[in-house]
């Protein structure tokens, strides 16, 4: 059985291409009429199939490029989501660290005002001490006199 082949060549637009067809699958001998039929017919016949061929080559690239597409698109509206989420979550840890910051600012001047006051109070209270201890060291007590002989 002889192998024939045909080589069609197409200008695409990103590249050349070249498509080489067997045709070693027609078996000529297998059918008596084949081996009668004029060089021009198998010329026709093999065109036709080739065609068919080149054809269902085509429609499976179209698949490819429909389905490459679509999972372009889906890999693309995944990527929006997560792009949305991460600038969703990131506005609310921003949020919650401005919240925590206010709250560090509140409490630092709370506690700031208290440790006056307690410097005031102690200030008061060091002060009252020593106006008591004072007043009671210039009262007269009597307990402390004792009667002499004169």
């Amino acid at each position: 059985m002889s192998k024939k082949s045909l080589s069609f060549e197409r200008h695409c637009p990103a590249r050349h291409c070249s498509v080489d067809m067997d045709f070693s699958h027609f078996p000529e001998q297998d059918d008596p009429f084949l081996l009668y039929e004029s060089d021009e017919a198998k010329v026709q016949r093999q065109n036709v199939d080739t065609l068919q061929s080149l054809k269902h080559h085509m429609e499976r690239l179209r698949a490819e490029l429909i389905y490459e597409r679509r999972r372009n698109e889906d890999q693309m509206e995944s990527f929006e989501e997560e792009r949305r989420t991460w600038h969703e979550e990131k506005e609310k840890v921003i949020r919650y660290q401005k919240q925590l910051q206010h709250n560090y600012i509140q409490m630092y001047r709370r506690n700031r005002e208290l440790e006056r006051e307690m410097r005031q109070l102690s200030l008061e209270l060091e002060a009252r001490e020593l106006d008591e201890f004072d007043l009671q060291g210039s009262e007269i007590r009597f307990e402390e006199i004792t009667a002499t002989e004169i």
